[in-house]
């Protein structure tokens, strides 16, 4: 379902209720989604977003020209083996400036040789770590304080990830 349409489903319902206009915005306001646009980290912020098809990452990267613009953004990205992966890669490239491929090995990944011919096109510098927290690592290491390291393309790649960062929290 389109959300747009659920939206205006919400907002039929909100009216119908009578929720003051002051409660919804504070409502909003408090609203968390993990893994949209969650930025966990900052120096250099580390923002994990679920976009895993054509349209969330064209939606991604405007969110993302739009947030940090002229900064650099380097992602670490992996695919499940049944989505549009040249779509994908297509609507994001345009954002990104390095991305270091991966692969989560809860999913049926696409091949890393294949995301990689996808986004050879579009010339931005290209890097192959075999698991989430190897990628996150070489990201992390080839940032400067004030780029944006961007985690991607599957919700298992953001679950990966969040071990990963829960892992190093503990070691801290």
């Amino acid at each position: 379902m389109r959300p747009q349409v659920l939206i205006g489903d919400l907002l039929t319902a909100v009216r119908r209720l009578e929720i003051g206009d002051e409660a919804i915005r504070a409502g909003l306001a408090s609203l968390v989604w993990p893994a949209r646009f969650q930025r966990v980290r900052t120096n250099p912020d580390l923002v994990l977003d679920g976009a895993h098809n054509a349209a969330s990452a064209a939606f991604l990267c405007r969110t993302v020209k739009r947030l940090y613009p002229g900064r650099r953004v380097i992602a670490v990205m992996g695919l499940g083996g049944d989505k549009d992966v040249e779509g994908f890669c297509r609507e994001l490239a345009p954002a990104l400036n390095a991305a270091i491929i991966t692969r989560s090995k809860a999913m049926k990944a696409v091949n890393t040789a294949r995301l990689r011919e996808a986004l050879a096109a579009f010339g931005i510098e290209l890097f192959e770590e075999p698991d989430t927290g190897a990628a996150l690592e070489h990201a992390l290491r080839r940032a400067s304080p004030s780029d944006l390291v961007l985690v991607t393309g599957s919700f298992y790649v953001i679950s990966d990830a969040m071990k990963w960062l829960a892992g190093q929290s503990a070691k801290a």
